[in-house]
């Protein structure tokens, strides 16, 4: 995600040593080297599957997920999502961060829509096998 006025970029990455990992947020252009690495979250000993997308006026909804157990790379079970938005410019926070209602399932290849109402949604599988949920996240 970018600020177009400033021909910087954002990108959420994930890295660590071994079974666990850490979500950065990455500022950067295209000529150089990133000016900003922040990390987000930091409350499970393994945390990925980081994804971002504009929100509101100014924001950005980063959400990622997290387990408390290294090299814990399966979807669903005791992984926990969370969600939080950022400024689009400086990439501070705007509000805490969130936990995701357990039902709702990640995976690492999440895919988060933005809409022209500044809100955001993510597509989560559902509570049976025919079904699916929809997480929608609005602005501020």
């Amino acid at each position: 995600d970018s600020v177009a006025t400033s021909n910087k970029y954002w990108s959420a990455v994930s890295n660590g040593d071994g079974d666990n990992a850490k979500v950065h947020l990455i500022h950067y252009d295209l000529k150089s080297a990133a000016s900003e690495d922040i990390v987000l979250g930091g409350t499970d000993a393994n945390e990925r599957a980081p994804h971002l997308a504009p929100i509101g006026k100014d924001g950005m909804l980063a959400m990622w997920e997290g387990s408390s157990s290294g090299g814990d790379l399966q979807e669903g079970g005791d992984r926990t999502i969370y969600a939080q938005v950022l400024d689009r410019a400086t990439g501070k926070t705007i509000s805490e961060k969130i936990t995701v209602d357990k039902s709702v399932v990640g995976n690492r290849y999440q895919a988060l829509k933005s809409y022209p109402d500044g809100s955001v949604a993510y597509l989560s599988k559902g509570k049976t096998g025919t079904s699916v949920q929809v997480v929608r996240f609005f602005g501020c």
